[in-house]
């Protein structure tokens, strides 16, 4: 529907026409340019929530498009969680699945605002979905047979060939897919089985929240809880709609949700949706009405648990931060926002936060149901220096300048103390080859000297003059010099 604003004018009538633009999915199997249109028509007609990317190309060189959804989609804004979707894996040929991410694409976008969940969901995450990872290979000619087991070990299942050893370039694609955003959850949708499937070797933590995520799918899809399913010739147990680990349902080690968990942390499952590559598209509704609530509450998983802020006591964000819950070191690290994710179940946990340089944080974090609790973690920086912590290094090296300092004035007193009066700027007075501060022997013979000579009359005034020239003292710069050596004449005048 098409909204115009009108203005209505005192006194005057106004004409409207509304037209009523059709905006349903159109229920067939899309080939790949049909499919290709169908997610550039979405992007076109709700461009403020919903931007069209590509992944890169194909081997027969076909776009691989993505298509965000979300309140923000061009942009990622903090705390927000990434959530991932993929399908059209096997060589093209499960069209059931390809189909169920474009009929998903359709109602997040048309839904928004008019559906609550979905509303949710959209406000609160950003979806980025890819329902043609292997587009080479699309074909129709498989519609409605389902009376052969499909084999999903099979070379061109593009799902299992992520060990490292493939070089196609729809595999680098995805791995380099996988890294580009934090992804806190993501979901496969295959054909070929009627269960969830998990991927090997997690912690005990990482493994409760993977089952959970299984668990929220599996609760809305009763076809998932039957305790056991057959896909042709094979019957496969399962336990809450979740295959065991040594569920002969192809062979799981090396695929994408393997690569996912291990080189991200991310938090992926595969939800084999049907038996049938492709039934037929009456029956397809019937398999959307199946899965359409178990995608939804799956995707509001990502938005529910605890959401964490790695940070300095400046806020600055610390990215690639450990994270250890209860024990169990997390498959994940945090961004470069320093953001994590991790959507655990209700329940009292304890969470140890750890990076390089900063000491170690710990909280006990109270999870509730429904929502989100938000914790910031603050670290106090820990730089060693010279094998020393920061501020140990500090205060020692403090201390030592502050005693080099003390022992350096100390010193330089000790110095002064024992300087020679010549160093002030004082010149030795010569009296009779001795100085002004010669011993007081010296100078009592100098007096009796001076005594002798006196006695001589008229030779008095001689000899006063020799002394006075003697006793002259040179440095001229000096008022206090003078002073003494007036004083000095006087007392020889007197001894005269």
């Amino acid at each position: 529907m098409r909204v115009e604003r009108v203005t209505v004018l005192a006194g005057e009538g106004t004409s409207i026409v509304l037209v009523l633009e059709p905006d349903t999915y159109e229920r067939k199997y899309h080939g790949y340019s049909e499919a290709l249109q169908l997610l550039r028509y979405i992007a076109h007609k709700h461009p403020n929530t919903t931007y069209l990317y590509s992944l890169g190309s194909s081997a027969g060189g076909r776009d691989l498009p993505a298509l965000v959804l979300g309140a923000t989609p061009r942009v990622h804004r903090p705390g927000v969680p990434e959530i991932r979707l993929q399908a059209g894996l096997a060589g093209g040929s499960q069209l059931a699945a390809t189909e169920m991410l474009l009929h998903l694409a359709h109602s997040l976008a048309t839904r928004y605002k008019h559906n609550s969940l979905i509303t949710q969901i959209m406000a609160s995450s950003r979806i980025h979905i890819a329902p043609m990872l292997d587009p080479d290979g699309i074909t129709t000619s498989s519609i409605g047979h389902c009376d052969s087991n499909e084999s999903t070990t099979s070379d061109t299942n593009l799902f299992y060939m992520f060990d490292g050893s493939s070089s196609r370039p729809e595999v680098l694609a995805v791995q380099q897919w996988t890294q580009r955003y934090p992804f806190v959850t993501s979901l496969n949708i295959l054909t070929g089985g009627l269960a969830m499937a998990l991927p090997k070797n997690m912690g005990a933590i990482d493994t409760a929240v993977l089952k959970r995520l299984a668990k929220t799918y599996t609760y809305h899809n009763d076809e998932m809880l039957g305790g056991a399913f057959a896909c042709g010739q094979k019957r496969y147990n399962t336990s809450d709609g979740i295959l065991s680990e040594s569920a002969d349902l192809g062979h799981l080690n090396g695929s994408l949700m393997d690569f996912s968990y291990r080189e991200t942390g991310t938090y992926e499952t595969a939800a084999f949706i049907s038996c049938c590559q492709a039934p037929n598209i009456s029956e397809f509704s019937t398999l959307w009405v199946e899965n359409k609530q178990s995608i939804l509450n799956y995707l509001l998983q990502a938005t529910q648990g605890l959401v964490g802020y790695v940070r300095t006591k400046s806020r600055d964000p610390i990215a690639d931060a450990n994270i250890t819950i209860e024990g169990q070191p997390l498959h994940k690290l945090s961004t470069k926002l320093g953001e994590f994710w991790v959507p655990l179940q209700e329940g009292s946990y304890q969470v140890v936060i750890s990076a390089p340089d900063y000491y170690t944080m710990t909280k006990i974090v109270e999870v509730h149901p429904d929502r989100a609790v938000t914790v910031e973690f603050l670290l106090q920086e820990n730089v060693v220096i010279a094998g020393l912590p920061k501020h140990v290094f500090v205060v020692l090296t403090g201390s030592l300048v502050l005693l080099v300092m003390v022992t350096a004035l100390c010193l330089y007193a000790v110095v002064m103390s024992q300087r020679q009066p010549e160093r002030a700027g004082f010149m030795p007075v010569q009296s009779n080859g001795g100085t002004l501060f010669d011993d007081d022997d010296d100078d009592d013979g100098i007096r009796q000297q001076k005594s002798r000579k006196a006695s001589g009359g008229n030779a008095g005034s001689s000899v006063h003059s020799k002394l006075l020239k003697a006793a002259e003292y040179h440095d001229e710069t000096s008022s206090e010099d003078e002073i003494y050596n007036t004083r000095n004449w006087k007392s020889s005048a007197k001894s005269i």
